[in-house]
């Protein structure tokens, strides 16, 4: 699973509403996948660096 995959699962199952605010940059009533994915395409990489440090997400993508 990739980095972005794992950003992706990490928002949608187990974020919680500071973190998912955190990566929106505001409070979304509701969200999709697709809305994850339009972020990120448009996320800076060191801004997503940062969240997936901040979020205890390997840096390496590779899940353990």
């Amino acid at each position: 699973m990739d980095i972005e995959e794992m950003m992706i699962d990490f928002l949608l199952n187990k974020a919680n509403n500071e973190q998912i605010e955190e990566f929106f940059g505001y409070a979304p009533h509701g969200f999709s996948r697709e809305d994850i994915e339009d972020n990120l395409r448009q996320m800076p990489d060191d801004v997503f660096d940062e969240l997936v440090n901040e979020f205890g997400l390997p840096m390496d993508g590779v899940k353990l």
